[in-house]
């Protein structure tokens, strides 16, 4: 899995233009973990910028059921989200458009850091706003978190 690894991490911050990643290597989350943080590191907005942006296929990919003998089933549900939507996002041309779907799917959900958000200029937040707009439950609650963290926007 070292080889893998050191793989995957060589194609970070979009260094190499490679779109198809065919691995022949044990398959478990070790292997899935750094597939995903490579196609969207969901640590930072800045993390997510980084990640890489040209991969659209995968092998072995998640939904493989058995791949060289392996029976192995990836269970991290988000994280499965992020590598299949991922793959499917960076078939996009614009990469801009790319980082800021990531952005919008995968970092603004659950508990995520608001203070790279907080000192926005009041002028900034409609476009943040338009970013992460959705009917989706997890992204009300993420323009209102949003919102609240922005005292300038209340008084």
């Amino acid at each position: 899995m070292q080889e893998a690894s050191t793989i995957i991490n060589g194609l970070k911050n979009g260094a190499v233009p490679l779109k198809t990643l065919i691995l022949i290597c044990h398959i478990g989350n070790t292997y899935f973990n750094s597939v995903r943080d490579l196609l969207c590191d969901t640590t930072s907005i800045e993390s997510i910028r980084s990640s890489n942006h040209t991969l659209t296929e995968l092998k072995p990919c998640p939904d493989d059921d058995n791949w060289y003998g392996s029976r192995f089933r990836y269970r991290d549900t988000f994280g499965r989200s992020i590598i299949e939507n991922s793959l499917i996002l960076n078939r996009i041309e614009n990469k801009e458009k790319v980082i800021r779907e990531k952005i919008a799917r995968f970092y603004f959900v659950g508990d995520f850091d608001i203070s790279p958000l907080a000192s926005l200029p009041v002028s900034a937040v409609p476009s943040v706003l338009g970013m992460i707009k959705g009917k989706k439950l997890d992204r009300q609650s993420a323009i209102f978190r949003l919102l609240k963290s922005i005292p300038d926007l209340c008084n």
